[in-house]
C-alpha cells in the first residue's frame, strides 16, 4: 500500500464498542487549531517527552505513571492510517531499555489487551495502562540495573550482598574450566589413538605396493 508508514493525510474515525461506540478526539490533518491538527500534536507529544528527558533516571513507579502518560498522548495522535498500536508500542519499548527499564515484547499475553488499556486511557481511565506497563517491565534487568548502581553508591554493602554468590559462581567457572580441560585432554588421546590405528593401517598397505613394484 502506498501509504504505508507515511503520515496519515485524511481523517480518521473509529466507533469504539469500548468506549459505547464513541470515537477517540483524533487530530485532523490540516486541522484549524493546534489540538485539532496532526502535525502540532505530534510536535507537541515529543516535545513534551524530550522535556522529561525520554523518561531517564526515574525510579520504577514513577517510570510506570509517565511512560503510561506519554505513550497515551503519542498513541493518540495517530500519526498513521493503520499500525500506530504497534508503532507506539516499538517506540516505547526501546525508550523503556534505554531509560533502564525494559519491557518484554508484548504489554499483554491478550490479544488486543494494550490498545484497550489505551483506549480507556484517552477516556480518561489511565490506570489498565499502568497497569500493564508496571507487569510488562523485566524484573531482573531492573535488579541488575539497581545492583550496579549498589556497587556504585556502596561497595562495601555490594560485596556483602553479593559476596557468597559471587564465590560459588567462582567455584562453577573453576570446576567447568577443570572439566572443559578434561576433555581436551581426552579428545587429544583419542585423536592420537586414531592417528596411530591410520597408521598401522598404512603400513601394510605399503608393503604390499613395495612388492608388487
Amino acid at each position: 500500500m502506498e501509504w504505508a508508514g507515511k503520515p496519515r493525510n485524511i481523517g480518521s474515525v473509529n466507533r469504539e464498542p469500548l468506549l459505547n461506540g464513541k470515537t477517540v478526539a483524533y487530530p485532523q490533518p490540516g486541522g484549524r487549531f493546534p489540538a485539532d491538527n496532526l502535525t502540532s500534536r505530534a510536535r507537541y507529544a515529543f516535545d513534551q517527552l524530550s522535556e522529561a528527558n525520554c523518561l531517564k533516571g526515574l525510579a520504577r513507579d514513577a517510570f510506570v505513571d509517565q511512560c503510561a502518560e506519554h505513550f497515551s498522548v503519542i498513541w493518540q495522535a495517530r500519526p498513521f492510517r493503520d499500525g500506530n498500536t504497534r508503532a507506539t508500542l516499538k517506540l516505547f519499548r526501546q525508550l523503556a531499555k534505554a531509560a533502564g527499564h525494559p519491557l518484554r515484547q508484548a504489554l499483554s499475553d491478550t490479544p488486543g489487551a494494550p490498545r484497550d488499556a489505551l483506549l480507556l486511557s484517552a477516556a480518561g481511565r489511565g490506570q489498565p495502562l499502568q497497569q500493564r506497563i508496571a507487569e510488562a517491565i523485566r524484573p531482573l534487568r531492573r535488579l541488575h540495573k539497581e545492583m550496579e548502581s549498589l556497587k556504585s553508591a556502596d561497595p562495601a554493602a555490594y560485596d556483602r550482598i553479593t559476596g557468597p554468590k559471587a564465590a560459588a559462581w567462582k567455584r562453577a567457572d573453576e570446576h567447568r574450566a577443570a572439566e572443559r580441560d578434561k576433555i581436551a585432554f581426552t579428545d587429544k588421546i583419542v585423536n592420537h589413538a586414531l592417528a596411530w590405528r591410520r597408521q598401522k593401517r598404512a603400513i601394510p598397505a605399503l608393503s604390499e605396493l613395495s612388492r608388487a613394484d
